[in-house]
């Protein structure tokens, strides 16, 4: 199958348009979180999909077109504008629990020997990294990772 028809197929899917089970098939790896489709244009799943084949990206559709700041402008939240504000405010969020969570497990990992503030900026840092990489897993890297890391530290020592 051509390249063309693949992200065809995979546009149609995105937009939630009908395909045919071998068409679906065809694609079956490309198919990752599409959101609600206020992201969904063309070019962003041509991009996409040639990030995706040649293995520059593993984030889902969704992620991919946020960091990217790509979007349909005609749709609520698809303007670059409201992907901005979204990505601002997902950042804070991100800054935020990093520097709580994070920044306790690392200055408890340390044994105290590294600074509250280094400690709280390295653990900002790390949460907004994580944030970007994986916002799907969001929940899991900001909050119940830095703890799980933390116990299985104090188990060893």
């Amino acid at each position: 199958m051509s390249k063309t028809k693949e992200k065809d197929i995979l546009y149609r899917i995105a937009k939630g348009k009908s395909v045919t089970p071998q068409e679906r098939e065809s694609v079956k790896q490309l198919i990752k979180d599409f959101g609600d489709g206020s992201k969904v244009t063309r070019a962003g799943i041509n991009q996409y999909y040639d990030a995706a084949t040649s293995g520059r990206t593993h984030l889902s559709y969704n992620d991919f077109a946020s960091n990217r700041l790509i979007g349909d402008r005609r749709k609520r939240g698809g303007r670059a504008s409201d992907i901005r504000s979204e990505n601002a405010e997902g950042t804070m969020a991100a800054v935020l629990m990093g520097w709580l969570v994070w920044g306790l497990a690392i200055y408890w990992l340390s044994g105290g020997s590294a600074s509250v503030k280094s400690s709280a900026v390295i653990g900002a840092i790390i949460a907004v990294v994580l944030y970007f990489v994986a916002r799907r897993w969001t929940p899991f890297t900001e909050f119940l990772l830095p703890i799980i890391l933390t116990v299985i530290g104090y188990m060893n020592s």
